[in-house]
């Protein structure tokens, strides 16, 4: 995967789509006018000739742009923004004013207006311009504070970083991990980018992260790896992507997504330990361990077999056997076959574990005497689960004969 950004992130039919510009202004005739002409460059308005009546029209979304007269009949735009944050209200507004009055324009700014224009000679000239511009930075805006909300709510610490290793963005998670492994004090994201990687983390980690960048940088290709921090005793799967400038085929960095996956790492650990113990307990019981399945179409499949089944059959028939079990039953004789399923049915239905001694003709010449001792258990999707023993009886068999 390759990520590319640009810095112009928006174009004019875009804001003009997702804007509404509510016009605030008790001069009808100038209000009319200003109507017209954003009509003409396309953008859905409305408009109001007074606070009150601006007031019962302003939802405060952000998709709104108040052009806003200074000067109401019933209020200024200061007292109305006072009435906004009364109702939680926070509008993006642009102040228009007349001649003379830039200093209160001036104090509009430092109170949120995204812009202030001045009503003279040059007013309809500039007007979409200027709103064209204040829409591209909002929704630039929207979209960047959307973006990052996506980084944050992935729960994975995602970082930027330069050629060089230096950090150009990080998110709230990644903040989170650097916290806990004490690698800094400050929660200040801004006091880490423009850090180098190798000044907040090990050299170790540093000389790992900065061979897949490069591994990255020469290829263009994303990379991706398992991590052990062996001082943490703590697993990262993480993913290298280069960040492509569009238009060229220059890396400018690499973004880096971290999913802690210590967890899995330990189950994963735990189950192979199990497993060993199973098969070194398997390996050392008298019998064969054996688990299989049987399904509702009558064929089978092997989820474990001993090896002391070539013990009873040889090794090349267990062979085929393990790439085929329905081998196994072809071997039993007829007559020992249906009274092993007779007895497998009867011990599904009172539950009770299959005991059960049948013979298995290798060959006409070899016939094997074994026991089965079997749990079965029917699960819901009609397939059934034998697990237990295979026991070669085959000379006790002959003792009993003799006598």
């Amino acid at each position: 995967m390759k990520i590319e950004y640009n810095k112009k992130i928006v174009n004019e039919n875009e804001i003009k789509d997702y804007f509404k510009i509510i016009i605030i202004e008790d001069d009808k005739g100038l209000n009319t006018l200003i109507q017209k002409q954003l009509r003409r460059a396309g953008y859905e308005i409305d408009f109001a000739y007074t606070g009150k009546e601006a007031l019962k029209k302003i939802a405060g979304t952000q998709n709104e742009l108040l052009l806003l007269d200074y000067k109401l009949p019933d209020m200024t735009a200061m007292e109305m923004l006072e009435l906004f944050k009364k109702n939680n209200k926070s509008p993006n507004f642009i102040i228009i004013t007349g001649k003379g009055d830039e200093k209160v324009a001036v104090e509009l700014m430092q109170a949120g207006a995204r812009d202030y224009i001045v009503k003279d000679i040059e007013f309809q000239d500039k007007l979409v311009f200027r709103i064209n511009k204040v829409c591209k930075e909002l929704l630039n805006e929207i979209r960047l504070r959307l973006r990052k909300a996506a980084l944050e709510a992935t729960g994975d610490s995602i970082y930027l970083l330069d050629r060089n290793g230096r950090y150009l963005f990080l998110n709230q998670e990644h903040l989170k991990r650097l916290q806990e492994d004490e690698k800094i004090d400050s929660d200040d994201m801004k006091e880490i980018v423009g850090k180098k990687y190798s000044e907040i983390h090990s050299s170790q980690e540093t000389k790992n992260i900065m061979e897949n960048i490069k591994q990255v940088l020469k290829t263009g290709e994303a990379l991706q790896e398992e991590y052990e921090f062996s001082n943490l005793e703590r697993w990262s799967s993480r993913i290298y992507n280069p960040l492509i400038r569009p238009g060229t085929k220059k890396i400018e960095g690499v973004v880096i997504a971290s999913r802690d996956i210590t967890e899995n790492k330990k189950a994963q650990e735990k189950l192979i330990n199990s497993e060993k113990q199973f098969r070194m307990f398997a390996e050392n019981v008298p019998g064969v361990v054996s688990i299989y399945k049987n399904f509702p179409d009558d064929h089978r499949e092997i989820v474990y077999m001993g090896p002391g089944l070539g013990d009873i059959l040889g090794e090349k028939l267990t062979k085929k056997v393990e790439d085929n079990p329905d081998i196994y039953f072809d071997l039993i004789p007829a007559n020992d076959r249906e009274a092993l399923e007779k007895a497998a049915i009867k011990a599904l239905k009172t539950d009770k574990r299959l005991d059960f001694e049948y013979r298995l003709k290798i060959s006409e010449d070899n016939i094997k005497w074994v026991r089965s001792l079997f749990n079965l258990v029917q699960q819901d999707n009609g397939v059934i689960l034998w697990e237990g023993l295979i026991f070669d009886i085959t000379n006790r068999k002959k003792i009993e004969e003799e006598l």
